[in-house]
């Protein structure tokens, strides 16, 4: 295991780098964060279909969040120990929400990063600093994904269990 996991990005139009840095820790796991926004008329959340900039690294004690705009990266660190989290990270999962403002037709974004952690603890993290326990489950977490707004969490040995994505983002 290393000390500090590199991290490589290339462009893949030219093969060129564009940020060459590494995470402290063993690096586990690198997530994009899927975009949705919240849809006023609808009343509902539907995931924009658009590139994404942002993505987490995710280590054994800490995420990484890296967005990328005019050629610029600017990064955010977070270090789980900092939290009186005493279990190791296993696995993450981010997605950002942008809720529609009346103020000159802006938004408001969170971005919500889940971590799975060895002794059952799920966190949900927003903008990477406000923390929140979801639950405890009898094994550790394996993973943690999204498919169409229900976030799938993966406990040993071999559960799945189901959340509501609208229960994790507003509460």
């Amino acid at each position: 295991m290393r000390a500090n996991s590199p991290l490589l990005i290339y462009n893949i139009r030219d093969g060129s780098l564009v940020l060459s840095t590494f995470v402290k820790g063993f690096a586990l796991d690198l997530r994009p964060v899927k975009p949705y926004v919240w849809d006023v008329d609808e009343q509902d959340i539907k995931y924009e279909e658009t590139m994404t900039n942002t993505f987490v690294a995710c280590t054994d004690d800490g995420l990484y969040m890296f967005t990328y705009e005019t050629g610029v990266f600017t990064t955010g660190e977070l270090k789980i120990t900092d939290f009186q989290i005493n279990s190791v990270t296993t696995c993450c999962l981010a997605f950002s929400l942008n809720f529609p403002t009346e103020e000159s037709q802006g938004s408001d974004k969170k971005v919500v990063t889940i971590t799975g952690h060895e002794n059952g603890k799920v966190i949900v993290w927003e903008n990477m600093e406000d923390k929140r326990e979801l639950e405890d489950y009898k094994g550790a977490i394996i993973d943690i994904v999204c498919f169409d707004l229900v976030v799938v969490i993966a406990s040993s040995p071999g559960n799945l269990h189901f959340v509501n994505f609208f229960f994790i983002s507003f509460i």
